[in-house]
């Protein structure tokens, strides 16, 4: 049996990545990535982000893809929704424009081991991405059931992000008739049903804004491309994916990623950014 001084620390670890995972709900929803990368992820050169169409290798990737692509393409939606609703010029944070993205934390199951200096926590996120309305006078808006696998480390006396994947279950796009439908109808979307926004896959998630497909990772190679939508644009990934697959009319949601369990310190065990592609 731990002394009470750890069992305490480990406890009060635990609260503090369910905090952390709650503040990513608020700040993403708003749009606030910058500060997010700052301040709520490890100061080490490999940290991972991933998601079904792949993994970003490192801070630099990280920071390239998550900050600079999303201010950028926020930039230009607010550019664009200027030019027919001139009322949005003084919007307090012209990158939230692009789009509203809520993932809601839930079922927490999280480990700290029992050093204390370092967690895993794995979280199920139900949520919905809304597009602003855009230059075109349209909305989207898009349900999504997810999981969140993430490493936790204590470091400069706070909890922060090591590795952070996200593995998509169901989801579509609202007003649409329902995955469900589409998923048993081979993906088509029933008679007089809506069209599927730019860039959006039938029953899937539009793709990512930012690189060219086939964009040289670092190092010159050029990366694989992948058939899952998004994963052309991700910044120099890791792994361009697919890494998972998503429920289907024959299959329920896969057991990734793990369920953490009891370990002792962060050296001896696995962590969420071992991720193999479905070819693998």
């Amino acid at each position: 049996m731990a002394d009470l001084h750890t069992r305490i620390a480990r406890a009060y670890g635990a609260i503090e990545c369910e905090k952390l995972m709650s503040r990513h709900v608020y700040w993403h929803s708003a749009g606030i990535h910058r500060k997010e990368y700052e301040q709520y992820w490890s100061e080490r050169l490999y940290i991972t982000w991933g998601h079904g169409f792949g993994q970003q290798a490192n801070r630099h990737c990280y920071y390239n893809s998550y900050v600079l692509e999303k201010e950028k393409n926020a930039f230009k939606s607010f550019l664009d929704i200027r030019e027919k609703y001139p009322e949005v010029e003084n919007v307090v944070f012209p990158e939230a424009l692009a789009e509203y993205s809520n993932h809601l934390t839930t079922t927490p199951i999280i480990e700290v081991a029992e050093d204390g200096l370092s967690a895993k926590g794995l979280f199920y996120t139900p949520g919905f991405i809304n597009g602003h309305c855009g230059a075109n006078g349209k909305m989207r808006s898009q349900a999504l059931w997810e999981r969140y696998g993430a490493d936790f480390i204590l470091e400069n006396g706070k909890w922060v992000y090591t590795h952070l994947q996200v593995c998509p279950d169901i989801g579509g796009n609202v007003g649409m008739g329902g995955f469900a439908y589409r998923k048993r109808n081979n993906g088509g979307p029933p008679p007089g049903d809506m069209p599927m926004p730019d860039g959006a896959a039938p029953g899937g998630m539009p793709g990512m804004p930012g690189g060219a497909p086939g964009a040289p990772e670092a190092g010159g190679k050029k990366k694989k491309k992948s058939t899952m939508p998004g994963a052309d644009s991700m910044i120099e990934p890791k792994i361009p994916g697919p890494l998972y697959i998503d429920w289907t009319a024959f299959q329920t949601p896969q057991a990734m990623p793990r369920i953490p369990e009891p370990y002792t310190t962060e050296a001896e065990t696995w962590h969420y950014d071992e991720v193999k592609t479905i070819e693998d």
